[in-house]
């Protein structure tokens, strides 16, 4: 049973075993040269106008939605969208991109809520609005602000409207005496890793791969995840660029890495 009500008979059940993602290859032209003004969009009204258009296009990637009720807990998953930009570095270095994900997240989010009876849709009204108010915080500081001081803003804004969501399945639970699981198959989960040198002895760092496309070369060292120890870390799954060296003196070696579940991951020294 899906939060408190049943499936509409004619939509599809979704699950939580989001294990096969369609993945739409992007026909980047016009949109990118759209988008890439990066800072062009004056409200939020023309945000979510791009969000809704792109959500109807074959320009993105889904992971859908899901709440369900089952047992007495409450399991979730908020959904999420990304931009297929891989062939287009210059729009994947943009800052615009974080609100942009962010408002098709929200709108993607009240898609799927509308399917619900009007009780439902009417609690999520306020929580929804908290989420909308940030990525509307978002555009301000793309205005305002920039380099680093934007990025850690912008990622700032976006615990902010993880946080609206988050307070909202705890009300929800807690009005229906429910207990609360996060949905385990999707790339909120966070999982326990140990990353293991052969030889060794390597320096291992690692950052959120979007960060790094993001700020380049002007990326902060402190924001670098060092991971030598061997000891375990937690992480999320998710694709993160690792850097590695066996010398204090040699250069660092960089290569993305994809996390997706627990366990150790071992790093080899390239060949010299």
């Amino acid at each position: 049973m899906h939060f408190a009500r049943s499936a509409p008979p004619t939509a599809p059940r979704l699950k939580f075993c989001i294990g096969i993602v369609l993945i739409i290859f992007l026909n980047i032209g016009a949109f990118a040269q759209e988008i890439q003004k990066g800072q062009s969009f004056h409200n939020q009204q023309e945000l979510r106008v791009k969000a809704q258009e792109l959500l109807e296009s074959d320009s993105v990637v889904r992971v859908p939605p899901d709440l369900t009720v089952r047992d007495g807990v409450l399991r979730f998953y908020f959904g999420k969208v990304y931009l297929k930009t891989a062939k287009e570095p210059e729009l994947a270095r943009d800052p615009v991109r974080i609100p942009l994900e962010a408002e098709l997240q929200i709108v993607f989010l009240r898609q799927y809520l509308a399917t619900w009876p009007e009780e439902h849709t009417d609690f999520w009204t306020p929580y929804l609005n908290q989420a909308d108010s940030a990525v509307s915080r978002m555009l301000d500081d793309l205005r305002s602000l920039s380099g680093n001081q934007l990025l850690s803003t912008l990622k700032q804004r976006q615990g902010e409207i993880d946080s609206a969501l988050n307070q909202a399945v705890e009300v929800y639970a807690s009005q229906k005496h429910l207990r609360l699981q996060q949905n385990l198959e999707t790339r909120g989960k966070q999982v326990t890793v140990r990353f293991r040198s052969s030889p060794a002895g390597a320096e291992i760092q690692l950052v959120d791969d979007f960060l790094y496309r993001s700020a380049g070369s002007s990326l902060d060292d402190h924001l670098w995840l060092d991971v030598s120890s061997g000891n375990k870390t937690d992480l999320l799954v998710g694709d993160w660029q690792m850097r590695t060296r066996w010398s204090h003196s040699a250069p660092w070696q960089y290569r993305l890495v994809s996390v997706t579940r627990d366990g150790d991951f071992p790093v080899i020294e390239p060949s010299k």
